[in-house]
Formats: C-alpha cells, sequence, structure tokens
C-alpha cells in the first residue's frame, strides 16, 4: 500500500507544488468550453494559452478579491473523446461540484465528472 506522500507526489512536482492548494478537475461530455462556462454562469474574462499563462491569470484573479472565495476562476478547454468531445475544467482552490447546482447544471442531458481535492487532502467525487 502506497503512503498518503506517495498518492499525491505527483502534485508536489507539478509545476512546484500549485496544485496542492486545491482543484476541482472536471469533464462533462458533448458540451464546448463555452457551453459548459455558460451552463455554471461564469463571467467570460478572455483566453490564455498554457498552464503558466493559467495560473497568472489565476493569482491575478484571486489578488483582486476583498475576501477571497467571492468568485473563483475556471478553465475549459475542449478534448477529443472517441465518440464524442468533451470539456476539461480546471478550478484551482474552488469547487464547483460543491456549489449550489453547479455540476447539476453543467451536467444537464449529458454525463460528467468531477474530481475535488482540497489542500488538506478531502476528497469529493462527482
Amino acid at each position: 500500500m502506497k503512503s498518503e506522500s506517495s498518492n499525491r507526489s505527483w502534485l508536489r512536482d507539478f509545476h512546484g507544488g500549485y496544485l496542492l492548494e486545491g482543484y476541482t478537475l472536471t469533464l462533462v461530455r458533448g458540451l464546448s468550453p463555452q457551453e459548459f462556462l455558460d451552463r455554471i454562469d461564469a463571467d467570460p474574462t478572455g483566453e490564455v494559452t498554457g498552464f503558466e499563462a493559467f495560473v497568472t491569470r489565476d493569482l491575478e484573479f484571486q489578488d483582486s478579491q476583498t475576501d477571497w472565495g467571492d468568485f473563483m476562476f475556471v478553465g475549459a478547454t475542449r478534448v477529443r473523446g472517441k465518440d464524442t468531445d468533451w470539456v476539461l475544467a480546471l478550478e484551482i482552490n474552488g469547487g464547483i461540484e460543491i456549489r449550489a447546482n453547479g455540476m447539476q447544471n453543467a451536467t444537464r442531458r449529458t454525463r460528467g465528472v468531477s474530481h475535488f481535492c482540497s489542500p488538506h487532502a478531502m476528497t469529493l467525487f462527482s
């Protein structure tokens, strides 16, 4: 059996451990990134390319808030599937699936899966 630290070692190594702060990773079948963002009532803030740019934009977004967590930053991109496309969404320090109706709205008339991990290693799978 692996220890808890070895199960999460890739998080420590990935971009200096940035995802150790917590994240939600979501896949939803058959939606475009814009359809997904519309379903979770996201306000557009422009496009970024690459994880480094995403992290920079997330940090700027969080720093602009008076109270942390008033709003969360989420990125979404298309992932090609065998039979259909999916949208892959990443939210750092957030929880789309635990917010009122977040995953329910995102997966209306389709399928989705979401994994949330807190900085304290609490995990939820929707």
